[in-house]
């Protein structure tokens, strides 16, 4: 399969020469996943075999990396734990010829103050400096230092008003019945707005009051006032204009 890899790129409805790919799998071809998961797997196995770590202890299980495809999250609780993961990394990558994207590659110590602190700072891969950071997205949901998700949340909202207008841009409702839009609705905008919902959900001020009222009227006023509510009344009173 990659004794004769080639690829060409397409510009201007021109061809560009054969060049050969002698590094990496191919994009796009089922295989690749399978292959990079019995590449990748030995660091993972590394990561876990390092002595004297002091990582995250969930259900009795020592919880030191997670790893989905290419994306690698370390996690230790102190500095000198997470230097080793970091140090397992790197020697692993240069023995395998990987190559880390540092741009896309920062430090968040967890505080309650939400502030970069100075044990942030100091951490390498390799002889590189890891920038700390306030907040950073991991498959899709932004993480802050402090632990909230309200960043998160206003970023889903956002995604799902531009999935909004789009449809508002494109469709006459008045040629929809109200139940298909409702579907339109369903596939188009809510996947976007409940994006990784079971993390971040309990979080929000609509199902705190929602577990613990004893009324209907606190619920009502919590949830006129909640960022994706208002946005889901938004989109159906433009559904029944």
């Amino acid at each position: 399969m990659y004794s004769n890899s080639s690829t060409r790129i397409k510009l201007v409805k021109k061809l560009s020469a054969a060049i050969d790919v002698t590094i990496g799998t191919e994009q796009g071809h089922p295989m690749s996943p399978e292959l990079f998961k019995i590449f990748i797997h030995d660091l993972s196995v590394q990561l876990d075999n390092i002595k004297g770590l002091d990582v995250p202890l969930i259900d009795g299980f020592k919880i030191s990396h997670l790893l989905w495809a290419d994306d690698l999250v370390l996690l230790a609780l102190d500095a000198a734990s997470l230097q080793k993961l970091l140090d397992c990394l790197s020697t692993y990558a240069e023995q395998w010829e990987l190559s880390v994207n540092l741009g896309k590659t920062n430090v968040m110590v967890f505080n309650k103050s939400s502030r970069i602190l100075n044990c942030a700072y100091g951490f390498k891969l390799g002889s590189q400096d890891i920038a700390p950071v306030r907040k950073y997205c991991y498959l899709g949901i932004q993480i802050s230092l402090n632990g909230s998700f309200k960043h998160a949340i206003e970023d889903l909202r956002k995604k799902a008003l531009r999935a909004f207008f789009s449809i508002r841009r494109t469709v006459d409702t008045r040629a929809l019945t109200t139940s298909t839009m409702l579907k339109l609705v369903d596939s188009l905008i809510k996947p976007v707005a409940t994006y990784g919902c079971p993390i971040w959900l309990h979080t929000t001020n609509i199902m705190k009051t929602f577990a613990s009222a004893n009324g209907s009227a606190p619920l009502t006023k919590t949830s006129s006032k909640d960022a994706l509510e208002t946005t889901h009344l938004r989109i159906l009173k433009w559904i029944l204009e």
